[in-house]
């Protein structure tokens, strides 16, 4: 498959954990720059890249410091609690 072909009905797989480290590598943010910037901690921040119980806010706090939406780095984010479960099951 060509890198730029489009990928039409195909959903895309979440970021990886070292993908968002690197892209804040990158960007030149941390954890810490990001909470000071959101209002959040470090640990929430810490814990949505890690997708240990990582809440909205924080994923949004994230992509808006990265540059990119929330749903290119968790193509889920913004579907309601029971449809992620849901689709995490399956």
């Amino acid at each position: 498959m060509k890198q730029n072909t489009p990928t039409h009905g195909k959903r895309r797989a979440a970021w990886t954990t070292l993908e968002i480290k690197i892209a804040m590598l990158k960007a030149g943010v941390t954890p810490t720059s990001i909470g000071a910037a959101s209002g959040l901690t470090p640990q929430a921040i810490s814990h949505a890249v890690h997708r240990a119980r990582c809440g909205r806010r924080a994923r949004m706090a994230v992509a808006q410091a990265l540059g990119v939406d929330v749903t290119e780095i968790w193509p889920d984010a913004l579907l309601p609690l029971r449809e992620r479960r849901l689709r995490k099951a399956s």
